[in-house]
């Protein structure tokens, strides 16, 4: 949990690192066990994606990330939940949440499905599980999530906000519950596959 600057030069088919200096340390991640596990998803998560997208995007989040776990000013629902959106963005996971996918209407509550991607109001979700057309493939799993008015605002926010601003925001801890939830949601159904250290946190966390 180090951001250091490496110094590597090669010989023959090995690596070796000639000079290494600390730029940042996040020492203030050490005084909570549950900013210790964020971290240490944060740090998996990162690992398992850096190679395949652009590594700036992802550097760039993770360490505004870890400065405000270090930091101690935000929660760690809202940190991690953010993380989860904006990486699922920069990865082309993209959702569509502005209105509802069937008959655009902007409700104040819609139900989230995880799978499309997309958001229903409650009239034409009520209608697609009375029979209607899906808005996921048959053969899919279907993961939905209820979204308020608040947290819908707030995962816009994580999406399309400038980095430096990705934590300032408000949320109830009603509204942060449902946000949290869908984020993790979304992230983990479309990498296909769970952390240990997401279990790890989430069994400090309950």
């Amino acid at each position: 949990l180090a951001y250091s600057d490496f110094v590597i030069y090669g010989e023959g088919d090995k690596l070796y690192v000639r000079e290494a200096e600390l730029i940042e340390g996040f020492y203030g991640i050490r005084d909570s066990i549950d900013g210790l596990a964020l971290s240490m998803y944060i740090c998996e998560l990162i690992e398992e994606v850096g190679t395949s997208v652009g590594e700036s995007d992802i550097l760039r989040l993770a360490l505004n990330s870890l400065f405000a776990i270090a930091a101690g000013k935000h929660g760690m629902p809202k940190i991690k939940a953010v993380f989860e959106m904006r990486l699922s963005a920069i990865l082309g996971y993209m959702p569509d949440i502005s209105s509802c996918a069937r008959c655009g209407a902007s409700s104040r509550e819609v139900f989230f499905d995880v799978m499309a991607g997309a958001v229903e109001c409650k009239e034409c979700h009520k209608l697609s599980s009375l029979g209607g057309d899906r808005l996921t493939d048959a053969h899919e799993a279907s993961v939905i999530c209820i979204l308020s008015e608040a947290a819908r605002s707030a995962m816009l926010y994580a999406l399309y906000s400038p980095i430096q601003k990705l934590f300032s925001f408000n949320l109830s801890k009603e509204d942060m519950h449902l946000f949290s939830r869908a984020a993790e949601e979304y992230l983990l159904n479309h990498l296909e596959r769970g952390f240990r250290t997401l279990d790890f946190y989430n069994e400090i966390r309950r």
